[in-house]
């Protein structure tokens, strides 16, 4: 299907990355965390930390990795192969609806690092939202990660954050194809800020508490599509149960 093969296109070219924005610092982002991977030539995906052991991200940023040896993540870092603190993984986890979802839904995902962070002004946990904290249309909201830029010079500069206005879901879906955008997704973008390739899995943020993450779009910063994000409050109990927040 044409919705699927476009779905496709992003999760090969994923990992993502901020279009437009701003350089940022990881004190004004200390939940955002860096995923990287050995066999991927380091970061790939970004995530945020929920607990000083658990950190949350896309389902699809751990689809090919084969053994939680492959994996490291990194907090307190504003460049994302350097600096921070590592932790090696104990396990990692995806929802079990992704795979048997519509393209890219239920895009979530849970690492548990195998000792815990240290928390601090550059390290810390993020607030998730639930049903009772509902979107409005408009509302504004973060986005940051170390993925590519639009300026190829830019490529391995450091952290990025960009502000993008929420979506209808009906305009949504208006722009794609129905039936792809589902009820546990969240359409964000406008004036050119965007997700890209190596923001993956990496939170969206409006007022201070986490609603989504970074799952797919068409290309990066098009003025007629939204990017989609995967929606946190559709999964609360899920994660409430390995994570207990």
């Amino acid at each position: 299907m044409v919705q699927s093969s476009a779905a496709a296109l992003w999760w090969m070219q994923s990992s993502s990355r901020i279009i437009g924005g701003k350089l940022d610092k990881i004190e004004n982002n200390p939940w955002l965390i860096s995923i990287s991977s050995r066999e991927f030539g380091g970061h790939f995906c970004g995530g945020s930390l929920l607990t000083p052991s658990w950190v949350f991200t896309a389902a699809h940023c751990l689809n090919d990795i084969k053994s939680q040896e492959d994996l490291v993540v990194r907090a307190g870092s504003d460049n994302k192969n350097s600096g921070g603190v590592m932790r090696k993984v104990r396990r990692f986890i995806k929802h079990p609806d992704f795979e048997r979802a519509s393209p890219l839904d239920m895009d979530y995902g849970l690492i548990e690092t195998r000792r815990p962070f240290e928390l601090g002004p550059k390290v810390a946990a993020i607030q998730l939202a639930s049903y009772e904290h509902p979107l409005r249309i408009d509302q504004q909201c973060k986005i940051a990660g170390w993925g590519l830029t639009k300026d190829p010079t830019q490529e391995h500069r450091p952290l990025k954050s960009a502000i993008v206005k929420i979506g209808s879901i009906e305009d949504c879906r208006k722009k794609y194809y129905p039936e792809v955008i589902t009820s546990n997704m969240i359409c964000a973008g406008g004036g050119g800020n965007d997700a890209c390739q190596g923001d993956s899995g990496g939170p969206i943020v409006c007022n201070d508490m986490q609603f989504g993450v970074v799952s797919w779009g068409r290309e990066c910063g098009l003025a007629d599509y939204y990017g989609i994000y995967a929606s946190v409050s559709v999964v609360r109990s899920w994660i409430f149960d390995y994570v207990g927040v």
